[in-house]
């Protein structure tokens, strides 16, 4: 709910506070939903909370702070993807990473 109030209202920074406290929720879907739509908006404040989520112990929830780091393609994002890269061990995750720096590192050749 929290999450459809802050795409309609791009505005209300006090959703978008809500979704970077969701971050941390104990419920792994929470987390996934709240960094998908964080990334969606390009909401560039979570970018300290999802990038301290690539060191998560679920994959789901490190895969998703890869994939929205991506998406709000912020490059300095870049050097903690990297760095999570190295250190990942699960395949699809380390895809989800592999993909963010790619396309990170492509519009810094197109910048």
């Amino acid at each position: 709910a929290i999450a459809k109030v802050a795409e309609e209202n791009r505005d209300d920074t006090q959703a978008l506070d809500l979704l970077v406290h969701a971050l941390n929720d104990s419920v792994a879907d929470v987390r996934s939903e709240a960094a998908a739509v964080l990334g969606n908006l390009k909401y560039q404040p979570a970018i300290p909370a999802l990038i301290k989520l690539l060191e998560h112990s679920e994959g789901e929830t490190r895969k998703s702070a890869a994939l929205s780091l991506m998406k709000i393609g912020d490059l300095d994002s870049l050097v903690p993807l990297q760095t999570a890269l190295e250190r990942e061990s699960d395949l699809g995750v380390k895809k989800a990473i592999a993909l963010g720096i790619a396309l990170l590192q492509k519009q810094t050749a197109s910048d």
